[in-house]
C-alpha cells in the first residue's frame, strides 16, 4: 500500500497517548433502572436482583445517576503513570469516531462492571498526592488493546514470530468484534438462514466502545493497513480456522472506510 508508513506513522501520532487499565473501585450513586437484553436494542427493564456473572456478562445493564471509579495500579501497557491508579467519572466518558479514531466526551449512565478493561486519555493531577485523571475514556474491547499493541509495537512480549503472529491475529475473534454481528453476517453471507434459538445462544450484550459493537473488521483492517501494508480485499478477509466452519465472503466495515481513513492518515 503507497504511504503505508506515513499512514502507520500519523496512526500512532493519533493514538499513542492512549492509556489502558483494568477498573478497580467504583463509587456510584443510586440505580435509575436495569435492563436485560435479549438481542441488538432488544430489553426490558426489570427489577434489581441477584444476578449470576453469566447473567451479568451477558445480558444486564446498570443505569445509574452518575459514578466515578479508580482503576487497578497495574500498567496494562507502557505509560507515565506506571504503578498509579487513575481516576474517571461518568461526566468524562467519551465515544470513539470510527473513523478520525477521536474522542468526544458523550457522559454516560451506563455502569462499567469491576475487572473492565477501559481506555483513555490521562492527565495528571496538579495537586500532589491526588491520583492522575481521565480526561476521555471508554469500556474497551481486547481487540482494541490487541491492535494497538501490533500497531504501536514493532516487537512486544505479547507477539511470537511474525508469520505466527499474523496468522493467529487475523483469524477467530482476536481482532474482530462483536461475536454476534460476525455470527449473523456470515450466515447472511453464505445464504445460510439464521435460527432464532440459536440466534439468541450467541448473542452476549456488549458494553465497549462503538468502533467494537458497530462493526467486525475495524480492528482487523487497521492492523492489516498499518503493520502489513496492505489494503482490505476479498483474499485477506479475517477467517477462523476451525474446520468446516463457515466462511466470510466480505469486510465489515464503515462505508468507503478505506478511502475515508486514509484520506485523514
Amino acid at each position: 500500500m503507497q504511504g503505508s508508513k506515513e499512514f502507520r506513522d500519523n496512526l500512532k501520532l493519533e493514538i499513542g497517548d492512549l492509556v489502558f487499565r483494568r477498573i478497580g473501585k467504583i463509587v456510584k450513586g443510586p440505580v435509575i433502572e436495569v435492563r436485560w437484553y435479549t438481542g441488538p436494542g432488544k430489553y426490558e427493564v426489570i427489577q434489581p436482583r441477584a444476578f449470576t456473572e453469566n447473567e451479568l456478562n451477558k445480558h444486564v445493564e446498570f443505569h445509574v445517576t452518575k459514578y466515578h471509579f479508580f482503576t487497578s495500579a497495574v500498567t496494562l501497557r507502557d505509560d507515565a503513570w506506571k504503578g498509579q491508579t487513575i481516576f474517571g467519572s461518568s461526566f468524562c466518558h467519551a465515544e470513539v469516531d470510527p473513523i478520525s479514531l477521536k474522542l468526544t466526551r458523550t457522559p454516560t449512565k451506563i455502569l462499567p462492571h469491576k475487572g473492565d478493561l477501559i481506555c483513555g486519555l490521562v492527565k495528571g493531577s496538579a495537586n500532589s498526592g491526588r491520583a492522575p485523571n481521565f480526561t476521555e475514556w471508554f469500556i474497551c474491547s481486547e481487540q482494541a488493546l490487541r491492535a494497538w499493541t501490533m500497531i504501536m509495537y514493532d516487537n512486544h512480549k505479547t507477539f511470537m514470530d511474525e508469520p505466527k503472529l499474523r496468522r493467529k491475529m487475523m483469524s477467530g475473534n482476536r481482532l474482530c468484534t462483536n461475536t454476534h454481528l460476525k455470527w449473523e453476517e456470515v450466515h447472511r453471507q453464505n445464504n445460510v438462514s439464521i435460527d432464532e434459538e440459536e440466534s439468541k445462544k450467541t448473542y452476549f450484550h456488549l458494553r465497549t466502545e462503538f468502533t467494537s459493537t458497530g462493526w467486525v473488521h475495524i480492528y482487523a483492517a487497521l492492523v492489516l493497513m498499518a503493520r502489513y501494508e496492505e489494503l482490505p480485499t476479498d483474499e485477506n478477509i479475517p477467517q477462523n480456522l476451525a474446520p468446516n466452519s463457515l466462511q466470510m465472503k466480505e469486510w465489515n466495515l464503515p462505508y468507503d472506510y478505506v478511502n475515508r481513513i486514509t484520506s485523514i492518515f
